[in-house]
């Protein structure tokens, strides 16, 4: 798990792949225009944490594919 003071990111139990992590708001958004800039900021720091973990545990550059759900547009 890795966290700071907006964000946590943990691997879920109901997990569907090897190695899927989930990255939480503490503060609900419904679009990534909504996030100010200290919370895209800590975002950045957790995927940056998460993959060197990723990346230390495999001794090798791991890939990472990142999606973030938002509301629907209109």
């Amino acid at each position: 798990m890795c966290a700071n003071d907006h964000f946590v990111t943990l691997v879920p139990f109901w997990a569907l792949w090897p190695f899927e992590t989930t990255d939480s708001l503490r503060r609900p958004f419904g679009s990534m225009p909504e996030m100010s800039a200290d919370e895209k900021s800590a975002l950045a720091e957790v995927l940056l944490e998460t993959v060197a973990r990723y990346d230390n545990l495999f001794e090798v550059s791991f890939p990472i594919l990142h999606g973030l759900p938002s509301v629907p547009h209109r």
